[in-house]
């Protein structure tokens, strides 16, 4: 493994940990538009949502293959990057 995807690896968890805390206040909003103008932009707000919901699953995505790779290689650093990434799927977990 190269020392960027060490890095990649390393800091993808913090990077996914502050994009679920972003998620959850976007999902505690109980905003719904008072008037055509509001819901209109709630409405453009949920679509990049959606897109940067999906563009984190890739990164997770890329985060479990990496740590995959490690094992794989039986790199030094697996057990941590196994342990980081158990931890992001915890964290999303807690969102279900």
């Amino acid at each position: 493994m190269s020392l960027p995807q060490y890095f990649l690896c390393y800091n993808s968890p913090s990077v996914i940990h502050t994009y679920i805390h972003t998620l959850q206040a976007f999902l505690a909003t109980e905003d719904v538009g008072d008037s055509l103008e509001a819901v209109e932009a709630l409405i453009s707000k949920h679509g990049n949502f959606e897109k940067s919901l999906t563009a984190q699953e890739e990164k997770f995505k890329a985060l479990e293959e990496m740590v995959s790779v490690m094992m794989e290689a039986d790199h030094y650093a697996t057990t941590e990057a196994h342990l980081k990434k158990d931890e992001v799927q915890t964290h999303a977990a807690k969102m279900d």
